[in-house]
């Protein structure tokens, strides 16, 4: 028995052909779609299939293509019964059937199918000649061929649109498309049609496309789609019409996007390669972009600061002025003027509830128009460079101190020795603060450099100008501040007391070491010549200079919680100054 499939969308003309096929013994199916059509071939397939060609969706002819595109399906007979075969003869040369039927009264279309089915091959040789069976028996009906064309008219617009469109019904099989869809997926329209759109998307966005068809409040998802070629492509899908329920379709539109992806992954990699972090908001304020870098910055994600205020983040004391300046900054982009300034600091409060301070820098954001949606706002974390200043202030105040300190400390000398010194211990001084500007350091210098400048100064005094052999011993590499000046002043006086009055040559060993939790400075000058001799006025035994006012060595050697002893060597005159080795201490 001859099995058939008899495809029609008119439900009473498909039950009289079903009734007229039977009697005449043949075993038949039906399916009033070319989705049904589809769902029962792949269920059984059948002998002959029988196909009205104007239909909804899946026409006839695409009906026919899909199953020419089949390779278990390419044996399958095809017949094709159409009703407009007197008004679009043209059709023929376009469908790839078998056998093609003029649609007339039911009696004469049953007699030719009949004729058609039992000398199949005769009729089928007939058919490839271009006749069309029982066409001298109809007529042309000029309602029809207008509708015709414009369909035809309708479809070419449709195929020219840039942007795919296609249509699924309830159970989401593809059952319509533009040319446009199919080269979106690259994909021949014959293996879409009839298919579970899902099966065309990457699985990871497949629940995306579930969710537009399922949920009404969901009007636009994008979607990946492999493609052939390798690859993916990125696809925005919006729906244009309501989702399916029952017998319903809904219609889709698709764009691609993967160009505006390119360019907002372009914008994204730029913006994360600052050390800025980078958010818009709306004209109302409201934060709709942010940056992944607020994670690194504030430690915060993205979704989370989508929707809200900026000033929200912004620490408690400082967030409505925050907020005050603000809106006073987007109010002057919205109405076109430019605000005072767009570049202010301010303390952002983190997670874990510290604060870092953040200069902030406004700009208008405007679309491709040239309109201002909103502000975009970059923000840097200034935090460490502003501790670095305040840090830096707190040191230069702190020399400052210092300088008057030692100054003061100068000016009491002064007061208490010899005048015809006193260029000697202020160049000293300035000594130790050009070594401090060398060592860029506002703490700190090199004790050997140091050593070696201020023993150079006390030989090259105008007074004296001696040649000297120096040898020097230096365990400590750096000074503090706080020793320095009160050292530097200390080997200025040994200096002159070693200057010798007769001989213009002395040798000089300098030493500068650690010793039982303190660090001491030796300094012993060998004349060649009678040796050392006194200044006027220096007893034997302490060398008190200047009778009846405090030794010099005494009082700087205080200044360092140490002491200075002199004596009188066989070798020649030696000082030795002890102090607390914390001192050295940065």
């Amino acid at each position: 028995m001859v099995r058939l499939l008899v495809v029609d969308n008119d439900p009473d003309i498909l039950d009289l052909l079903r009734i007229g096929l039977e009697s005449l013994g043949y075993q038949v199916r039906t399916a009033e779609s070319g989705l049904a059509a589809l769902r029962a071939i792949e269920e059984e397939v059948p002998d002959i299939l029988v196909t009205d060609l104007i239909m909804p969706n899946i026409s006839g002819e695409k009906l026919l293509k899909i199953i020419k595109a089949v390779p278990e399906w390419t044996g399958l007979k095809t017949i094709v019964i159409s009703g407009v075969a007197a008004e679009a003869p043209e059709l023929r040369k376009a469908v790839p059937c078998d056998i093609y039927i003029a649609k007339g009264p039911i009696a004469s279309t049953l007699k030719y199918l009949q004729d058609s089915i039992t000398h199949f091959e005769q009729m089928r040789t007939i058919c490839d000649k271009g006749r069309v069976v029982g066409a001298d028996e109809i007529h042309s009906r000029h309602i029809t061929r207008e509708l015709i064309d414009f369909k035809a008219e309708t479809d070419k617009i449709l195929d020219h649109i840039t942007d795919g469109i296609c249509r699924v019904d309830s159970s989401r099989s593809v059952i319509w498309m533009n040319v446009a869809f199919s080269n979106l997926l690259e994909t021949p329209e014959e293996l879409i049609l009839g298919r579970d759109l899902e099966t065309f998307l990457h699985p990871a966005t497949r629940p995306a496309l579930v969710a537009l068809l399922d949920d009404q409040d969901t009007l636009a998802v994008e979607v990946e789609v492999p493609l052939s070629s390798g690859g993916t492509r990125l696809v925005r899908a919006r729906r244009i019409s309501a989702r399916p329920r029952g017998d319903c379709c809904t219609t889709l539109l698709w764009q691609d996007v993967t160009d505006r992806l390119l360019s907002e992954e372009y914008y994204e990699n730029i913006v994360e390669s600052t050390s800025s972090l980078i958010c818009t908001t709306d004209q109302e304020g409201f934060i709709n972009y942010v940056s992944r870098s607020c994670h690194r910055m504030i430690g915060r994600a993205p979704q989370e600061m989508i929707g809200r205020k900026p000033w929200d983040y912004v620490a408690g004391s400082h967030r409505d002025q925050a907020e005050e300046r603000f809106t006073r900054i987007l109010g002057a982009f919205l109405s076109g003027e430019s605000p005072q300034t767009n570049l202010w600091e301010v303390p952002l409060m983190l997670p874990d509830g510290t604060e870092i301070i953040g200069e902030v820098q406004a700009s208008p954001f405007r679309n491709r128009a040239n309109r201002i949606m909103g502000i975009q706002l970059a923000l840097t974390d200034i935090t460490a460079r502003r501790h670095l200043e305040d840090e830096r202030q707190a040191l230069l105040h702190e020399v400052q101190h210092r300088v008057r300190d030692n100054l003061q400390l100068v000016a009491s000398l002064v007061r208490i020795s010899n005048p015809l010194h006193v260029d000697t211990r202020i160049a000293a001084v300035s000594e130790v603060f050009d070594e401090l500007y060398r060592e860029q350091s506002f703490s700190r210098i090199k004790a050997r450099p140091l050593l070696e400048r201020i023993i150079c100064l006390g030989l090259t005094t105008p007074e004296y100008r001696v040649t000297a052999d120096v040898s020097y011993h230096v365990e400590a590499e750096f000074l503090p501040m706080r020793a320095a000046v009160p050292l530097s002043l200390i080997i200025t006086e040994i200096m002159e007391r070693l200057m010798p009055e007769r001989t213009r040559r002395i040798t000089i060993a300098v030493s500068l070491v650690s010793r039982e939790e303190q660090l001491v400075l030796t300094i012993t000058g060998i004349s060649p010549a009678e040796g050392l001799s006194l200044p006027e006025g220096c007893r034997e035994g302490n060398h008190a200079w200047n009778e009846g006012c405090p030794d010099m060595l005494e009082v700087l050697a205080s200044q360092l919680r140490g002491t200075c002893q002199e004596e009188t060597l066989p070798e020649g005159l030696g000082f030795t100054v002890a102090f607390a080795e914390d001192l050295l201490v940065s």
